[in-house]
């Protein structure tokens, strides 16, 4: 029971250490937040409460994988939740901005019913009424860098082409969302560069005279200034005199020709497989029967928080589903696990989850353990034994 406590344990950490980290820059940079001051309350354990958990936890699900984007609402129509990560971000990049975003918003915003937030890379916005394709340009907030070109006149104008040229592309973009540079030689600024945004419920129409109304600002706060920012609830509009945004540029093929085989390391990896799959059979069996405490080794004080136990088993579950889409990010599993608030759905049976009549699924485990072909035991390769019977030969489960 200990060794089966000992391989969840390193499950869990293979699983969790997966997903790739962004280390160029860091996304989740807090820089606007609107709490309505008209905004009505909701109270500890509420209806709203619980729907707004639910709401924003699905947000940061999906929408890493429905392209940067995604609204919805409550079954009762509660609660009214949107979504986006800038264009540029990559699925990870995007997935760590959402994970601290959606539970910072409930922080900063604590018991309102409406609520705004943007970091750099992306935007929360939560809300009792609909606000779906509804432009929404108040309180917008300014960012400048101090410090002035040697030539305004020309950054200025070259700054103008930049702007509206790429206002007018993200209008046009199914993505609201352009990015690009502009040459401007001087002996401090090389090159202009700009990226703009609307959020992608909104039309063409909307989008472009967002972007426009911000532009229409820097002249009476920026002129001259090497780099600023604009944010609202609908848009976004931010240039700078040195690259920030991502190229996104798709990874390099592998090198050509087959590489040799190791013998030895292929037949580490089937034990390690192997004990992987029978430790995760064994944790799915438990959890269907409803005796997952049966794996807390009787070592542990009478004290041990079983609960929580329980919760790091469900969530290590969902993270051997079959279908990647499934498995949560990183992220999202240190969300879970540190918000009790926060619903963790019902896992599916794992994807190499063996059914107990299937003589296919024994003779893989014959193949996992015994990957020289050698046979052990009555049964003969390739099939005919149940695979409770294969297991009960093969202590796979105690």
């Amino acid at each position: 029971m200990e060794a089966l406590i000992v391989s969840l344990v390193i499950l869990l950490q293979t699983l969790l250490t997966t997903t790739p980290v962004a280390a160029q820059y860091n996304p989740s940079a807090s820089i606007y937040q609107k709490c309505p001051a008209d905004s009505t309350n909701y109270t500890s354990g509420s209806v709203f409460q619980s729907d707004l958990g639910n709401l924003l936890q699905s947000l940061a699900r999906q929408t890493p994988s429905n392209g940067g984007f995604f609204n919805d609402s409550t079954n009762d129509n509660t609660v009214y939740g949107l979504a986006q990560c800038r264009g540029d971000l990559s699925r990870t990049e995007c997935s760590d901005c959402l994970a601290r975003s959606v539970t910072e918003i409930i922080a900063r915003c604590p018991w309102r019913k409406q609520a705004v937030l943007r970091f750099d890379g992306c935007l929360t916005r939560y809300s009792d009424r609909r606000f779906f394709s509804t432009l929404s340009t108040d309180d917008s907030q300014i960012l400048y860098n101090a410090n002035n070109a040697s030539d305004q006149k020309l950054l200025n104008r070259q700054l103008g082409r930049l702007l509206n040229g790429l206002a007018t592309n993200a209008s046009l973009d199914s993505s609201r969302f352009a990015k690009g540079e502009i040459n401007y030689t001087t002996t401090d600024v090389g090159k202009l560069y700009g990226l703009v945004q609307c959020t992608k419920d909104l039309s063409e129409g909307d989008c472009v005279s967002c972007l426009r109304q911000s532009i229409g600002y820097l002249p009476g706060c920026c002129s001259g200034k090497i780099g600023a920012q604009v944010l609202s609830t609908s848009c976004y509009l931010r240039y700078e005199s040195s690259p920030f945004y991502s190229a996104l540029s798709p990874p390099p093929p592998p090198p050509g020709g087959a590489s040799p085989i190791n013998r030895n390391k292929s037949n580490s990896s089937k034990t390690v497989i192997f004990i992987v799959v029978a430790t995760t059979v064994a944790v799915w069996k438990h959890w269907t029967a409803g005796t997952t405490q049966q794996l807390i080794d009787k070592a542990l004080p009478e004290q041990f928080p079983s609960i929580e136990f329980h919760r790091c088993i469900h969530i290590g579950l969902l993270c051997v589903q079959g279908n990647p889409a499934n498995r949560p990010t990183m992220s999202l599993v240190l969300l879970m696990l540190s918000s009790s608030s926060f619903s963790v759905p019902a896992p599916s049976p794992p994807g190499y989850f063996l059914s107990d009549e299937s003589s296919e699924s024994v003779a893989l485990m014959r193949d996992l353990e015994n990957p020289n072909g050698i046979s052990r035991g009555r049964g003969k390769r390739g099939g005919g034994d149940t695979m409770k019977e294969a297991e009960k030969r093969e202590g796979a489960i105690e």
